[in-house]
């Protein structure tokens, strides 16, 4: 018997452990699912395929020449209005469950291979919290930068100047008064989507990202619902990686913003009263990247007690990444007699997002979107003459009229200096989110003995506050022409010639011909054939003549 009770407690003991195991298993597992809902907002370059993910660059919804919305599915009729020559529907509204709102947004990005993309917004599966009170709106923003980006110390949102441009994230606002509900995206190739048997040739999306902000509304109702928060969304489909500002500052009347990670969704349980868009914005915005998506479809669920409000876009949350000026060149070397263009690339970030993704990552001194003043300084050496001064867009597009340029001595060198010609430039949104590009066309003029290092500089200032950034060095290499001619002699008539590009401060060696016309000789070695160090262009001449003959003449008598 004791035999068996030792088995017993063996037996116990192990499954004890195993059960210990499989506990400590399920909290890891739990673990890592929290671990992934880490970390401060990535950014990323989305306008190219090699520094940002291409996956996610597919998936914005953005305003194009040609977008257009129709509101196919709403419980109340849809009414609308005109942005900027956009046809723009107005708030919409569910009051009771099973209702839905579906919204048909065309030709809104483009796709992997540069086709059009349809995109259906639907609003479903409505919970109501408290059975007669409980509502949902949804609202389009055409003004990405609705809360007044340009002046973010302004309190409360400014709807005075809507506008809707190509470009500009096209972006929702989702109203819940207690309840939840699920938004679904869905993405299709251009012009395939029939309204009538909702089907349409998908774009084929299996990864998306969404930008969440306004998560700013303490919670009335009921905390057991989706999560446990006071306002908050979950990704629903796919795996999903939520990044939000965690370095939270006090704001003015002393409160934080508290969000709350549960379930791979994000919750918010305080809202700071009163503060000004700045404050607000920077804290209670949040950025997900989901992949893995079935059918195309991206969908979040959103809840909210009392009356709150999410914003959201599908966008990506900053575009570039590039913090400083980029000098480059049209080519690796200089050659005298030929021109050479020196580009130096600008950055101006998201304008859009400016306080919720902190524009000062890349302008540390920037405190706000709004610039006042921008210029771009380049100290070109000496050996360089400044044959031209431009500056294009990301287009191409030649904008050189809304800049001053200026030339000007410093020394034996030239500045060269192009600044924002008009201050009202940083006023218009269409300003940010773009690269520049200053293009300065320059020559060799000679007296250079080795590579020409330029460095460019970038002021940029807001509000009294600059940044004065230097580019990296360009460095390029300068090449003399070595002209080397073969003359018949005391004439103009060529035996041929040769060109030879030789690095300055480097030797060079010329020769004759190989191949001496019959009857010709060469009448002297030049004294410039070889050379050292050269500094300015060289041209050697070969001179060739008729040989001379002896003609002896002996006079013989006869016999």
């Amino acid at each position: 018997m004791k035999k068996y009770v030792k088995y017993l407690v063996f037996l116990l003991v192990i499954g004890v452990l195993i059960s210990y195991g499989l506990n400590t298993k399920k909290v890891n597992i739990r673990k890592k699912i929290y671990n992934d809902v880490t970390g401060t907002t990535e950014y990323l370059d989305w306008s190219s395929k090699t520094e940002g993910d291409s996956k996610y660059s597919y998936s914005n919804l953005f305003y194009t020449k040609n977008t257009t919305f129709e509101v196919l599915k709403s419980p109340t009729q849809a009414t609308y209005s005109e942005v900027d020559g956009y046809r723009l529907f107005d708030t919409l509204t569910i009051k009771n469950e099973g209702e839905e709102i579906w919204i048909l947004i065309r030709n809104c990005g483009y796709g992997p291979s540069g086709e059009a993309v349809d995109v259906v917004l639907k609003l479903v599966d409505f919970k109501k919290w408290i059975p007669t009170t409980s509502s949902i709106k949804l609202q389009l923003y055409p003004l990405q930068t609705h809360n007044d980006q340009l002046n973010p110390n302004k309190t409360g949102y400014d709807y005075t100047s809507p506008k809707a441009g190509v470009g500009l994230p096209i972006t929702f606002g989702t109203y819940i008064s207690d309840g939840e509900l699920e938004v679904n995206v869905t993405y299709y190739k251009g012009g395939t989507y029939n309204k009538d048997t909702n089907t349409g040739e998908l774009l084929g999306i299996t990864s998306s990202n969404a930008m969440y902000y306004d998560l700013d509304y303490g919670f009335l109702g009921d905390t057991s619902k989706i999560f446990d928060g006071k306002e908050g969304f979950r990704p629903v489909t796919g795996k999903s990686k939520i990044y939000y500002n965690k370095n939270q500052k006090t704001t003015t009347d002393g409160k934080l913003v508290t969000m709350t990670e549960a379930n791979n969704g994000l919750a918010v349980n305080q809202y700071p009263a009163g503060e000004n868009i700045n404050g607000l914005f920077y804290q209670t915005a949040a950025y997900v990247t989901t992949d893995e998506l079935e059918n195309s479809t991206y969908k979040f669920k959103y809840s909210a007690g009392g009356l709150a409000g999410i914003l959201y876009s599908f966008v990506s949350p900053y575009r570039y990444k590039q913090s400083s000026p980029i000098k480059t060149t049209s080519s690796k070397k200089l050659v005298s007699g030929n021109n050479i263009d020196y580009y130096i690339d600008v950055v101006i970030p998201n304008n859009y997002f400016s306080s919720v993704l902190k524009f000062d990552k890349i302008y540390p001194s920037i405190k706000n979107g709004k610039l006042t003043k921008l210029i771009v300084e380049d100290i070109v050496d000496a050996p360089l003459d400044v044959v031209d001064i431009k500056v294009f867009d990301e287009e191409k597009k030649d904008i050189t009229s809304k800049f001053t340029t200026l030339k000007t001595a410093v020394g034996d060198k030239t500045k060269v200096s192009v600044s924002v010609k008009d201050a009202s430039t940083f006023d218009d949104f269409e300003f940010y989110n773009r690269k520049y590009r200053v293009v300065i066309t320059a020559s060799l003029k000679g007296g250079a003995t080795s590579s020409i290092s330029n460095q460019a500089n970038l002021q940029i200032c807001s509000s009294g506050d600059c940044d004065n950034i230097k580019s990296n060095v360009n460095v390029t290499k300068t090449y003399y022409k070595v002209i080397t001619n073969y003359y018949k002699e005391n004439s103009t008539l060529t035996a041929g010639n040769s060109i030879t590009e030789v690095e300055a401060g480097s030797n060079y060696t010329t020769t004759g011909l190989t191949n001496i016309p019959e009857g010709y000789e060469l009448v002297e070695i030049p004294n410039n054939a070889h050379g050292e160090n050269i500094s300015h262009d060289e041209v050697v001449n070969y001179y060739y003549r008729l040989k001379k003959y002896t003609v002896t003449v002996k006079y013989y008598l006869e016999n």
